[in-house]
């Protein structure tokens, strides 16, 4: 058969739809029934209802309120000898179902950042009501009222996962129910490394250790550590807070710096770096110099004491 013609729908109750139509204009056979297909698309929910082929209406209980449906409908034709079905081509409508107040906005996500997110809605079609506001709730105790159908939430907190709730007002003190939406905030930099020290060293190594940051804004992905002396560097991430750096020259004085930093979708943020200064042992043990400079010289001597203990 050919389409359904003049298909249209009623909503009855908050819940309750009542479906009208008329036969297809080309009926190629008796119409043996219509088929219904029901999706929520709220809770990705379908299901599939046949009426008699002489029905021109039919109401149902779509049990959820304030959802989104799309309903198709489509006459069919059954060849029982060959045991066959010629389904005609569908129609659709889509509504939502109603409930108790004001019908709520679907916010979207339009964009997000480190420490911010945009929303975006429209405006609700409820016959019931003359919707003039929202309310926004961002925690229980925090809520507040807007005559406009986007927002910018700012000074939000890197990595954190929010739960917005929207709900449309007919006047300062009536609002309906909430419809929420959740993200996670983008990551952001982490804070400084905390208590780096270089607890121990060799000829050829240096022993460093550190605490993770304060403000991790993301998931730490790792740390980078670098060795540098003159012409000299060396790096290397882990995801330990402590690494062990080999293959140095006795008797150096190195730069150790280390940076937290985190890693998302191919991109890096990278934290303040945090450095201290290092000498490695000559033969054996620590070098330690103190300058003396007399006022009365131009140039300054330098002597060498070596740590007994090391």
């Amino acid at each position: 058969p050919s389409q359904v013609q003049n298909f249209s729908y009623r909503i009855v109750g908050d819940v309750t739809v009542r479906f009208t139509w008329e036969k297809p204009a080309n009926t190629n056979g008796p119409i043996d029934a219509y088929c219904f297909d029901i999706l929520n698309q709220d809770r990705n929910e379908t299901a599939i209802i046949d009426v008699p082929g002489d029905a021109r209406d039919r109401a149902f209980n779509f049990t959820y309120p304030f959802s989104q449906f799309n309903v198709t409908l489509a006459a069919y034709n059954r060849d029982a000898l060959n045991e066959k079905i010629f389904l005609g081509p569908e129609i659709e409508v889509s509504f939502e179902t109603l409930g108790p107040g004001p019908l709520p906005p679907r916010p979207q996500l339009a964009n997000v950042t480190s420490n911010s997110v945009r929303l975006l809605w429209e405006k609700p079609q409820d016959p019931r009501y003359d919707i003039t506001a929202y309310n926004v709730s961002i925690t229980p105790a925090q809520s507040f009222s807007i005559a406009n159908r986007s927002l910018t939430l700012q000074h939000l907190k890197a990595w954190e996962r929010y739960d917005i709730g929207v709900a449309s007002c007919i006047n300062s003190t009536h609002c309906g129910r909430e419809r929420r939406v959740q993200f996670v905030t983008k990551i952001a930099a982490p804070s400084k490394p905390l208590n780096m020290r270089v607890d121990s060293a060799g000829r050829n190594w240096v022993f460093v250790q550190w605490l993770g940051p304060k403000e991790r804004n993301g998931p730490l992905s790792g740390y980078n550590i670098s060795v540098s002396s003159g012409t000299y560097l060396f790096s290397a991430t882990t995801t330990e807070t402590s690494h062990n750096c080999t293959e140095l020259a006795s008797g150096t004085t190195y730069m150790v710096s280390v940076y937290a930093f985190n890693q998302m979708n191919s991109v890096t943020k990278r934290g303040p770096t945090v450095s201290a200064q290092v000498s490695t042992r000559y033969n054996g043990k620590y070098a330690a110099y103190w300058c003396l400079y007399r006022k009365l010289k131009v140039s300054s001597s330098c002597t060498t004491q070596s740590n007994k203990n090391n």
